[in-house]
């Protein structure tokens, strides 16, 4: 038997291992992704927030009213 056609089991092995790390990858970039576009959502409302109590104690509501 060659030595080409004993390696074979292993390269397809050896390919298998690497298509299925090449999706684990995949979905950890969708995921950290998706986190990131959730981060940015969340410091857009957090700044608008912020402007919105600054301008409401500007005004001079007290602090039930700045709900």
């Amino acid at each position: 038997m060659k030595s080409s056609q004993r390696l074979g089991p292993i390269i397809d092995k050896s390919r298998k291992s690497e298509e299925v790390a090449a999706r684990a990858l995949a979905e950890a970039r969708n995921r950290q992704e998706g986190a990131q576009q959730k981060l940015a959502e969340l410091k857009a409302y957090r700044a608008e927030y912020i402007e919105g109590l600054h301008y409401k104690s500007q005004a001079g509501l007290n602090a039930l009213q700045m709900k």
